[in-house]
């Protein structure tokens, strides 16, 4: 039996040299546009997402 549970994805952005939270954002463009603004690059931070990687694959 397969249960597909709607979850809306939600983004968290950490500053890996200072642990600093950037904030949560509901979409990739949000985070892009949080990086923008702070003046970061996407290897300096870590950002973290409650959507499991295989769902992010088979979409």
């Amino acid at each position: 039996m397969r249960h597909d549970v709607a979850i809306s994805p939600f983004y968290t952005v950490i500053e890996i040299a200072d642990g600093a939270d950037h904030g949560t954002y509901e979409s990739e463009s949000e985070v892009a546009a949080c990086l923008v603004f702070a003046g970061l690059r996407p290897d300096q931070v870590e950002v973290r997402t409650n959507v499991p990687l295989l769902a992010i694959c088979v979409q």
